[in-house]
């Protein structure tokens, strides 16, 4: 899993409590998954996840400047059929008013041959791997950076979407402070009208470009000290897989262990 130290920026930011009520200080992260352009597992090289952070106030500066435009897109927006210059604002509103982004990259081919056929049989396969990496970095940057939790607001309608769900909604069974929940308050799952996806729509569809061999005309416009774009190699494969066999089978003792609690009252 790549580690979040690159991210040593350490700008003041404005904090809201909108996560929780009394928590001053939330962050939501909105993640979108591409496969690259050809969309599909049969053709595609990789799956690229991307994620776009900030908090209510830069969330809300973002959506009102980028809602006019994201109208002309009547089945909604998507970075493929987005106009060069509405593709080059976008790019731009992000560097302009969100946190930071990120992007998980994995190549089929090294999924294939370090991921076990009964682990992605049971939990969705390259999607969720890719998901639960984003999380689990995600969960790295909330230590270093003091934010509690994440909020976190995910397109609908990916193949292998509802294992990822399940997923969600078993770590939002835990209690906030509960480790094996990484840092997750909520899960969103949200259709192509909602704008806040667009940042990392656009993000994930030129990361994985990039990694086709292709150019891109927005990539090289995004400060390195805010967007940490990376391709996952085998090796850092390896150990986020090992790392989600570690959590799954503490979430599972855990549960059990709950269920016996319940049980012996």
């Amino acid at each position: 899993m790549p580690s979040p130290s690159v991210l040593c920026f350490r700008e003041h930011a404005e904090w809201l409590g909108l996560i929780q009520p009394n928590e001053p200080r939330g962050y939501i992260a909105v993640l979108k998954v591409v496969l690259d352009e050809s969309g599909t597992h049969e053709t595609s090289k990789s799956l690229c996840v991307a994620g776009c952070v900030g908090n209510y106030h830069q969330w809300s500066r973002f959506s009102r400047e980028w809602t006019p435009r994201a109208k002309k897109y009547k089945y909604g927006f998507h970075a493929t059929v987005g106009s060069e210059s509405d593709n080059k604002f976008l790019a731009h509103l992000m560097v302009k008013h969100l946190k930071f982004g990120f992007t998980v990259n994995f190549d089929y081919e090294d999924v294939r041959a370090v991921v076990s056929q009964p682990f992605r049989s049971r939990y969705g396969s390259e999607y969720a791997i890719a998901v639960r990496t984003a999380v689990g970095f995600m969960s790295e940057v909330c230590v270093i950076e003091g934010w509690k939790h994440v909020a976190y607001v995910i397109e609908d309608g990916a193949k292998g979407c509802e294992h990822v769900k399940k997923w969600f909604r078993d770590m939002v069974a835990l209690p906030l402070s509960h480790p094996d929940r990484l840092r997750v308050y909520s899960d969103t799952w949200v259709g192509k009208g909602d704008v806040t996806t667009h940042a990392a729509d656009l993000l994930s569809h030129e990361w994985a470009r990039v990694y086709a061999g292709e150019t891109s005309e927005i990539i090289p416009t995004l400060p390195t000290e805010k967007f940490y774009l990376h391709n996952e190699t085998r090796e850092e494969l390896i150990g986020a897989y090992t790392e989600q066999l570690r959590l799954d089978k503490l979430h599972r003792w855990t549960v059990r262990k709950a269920r016996k609690a319940r049980r012996a009252r």
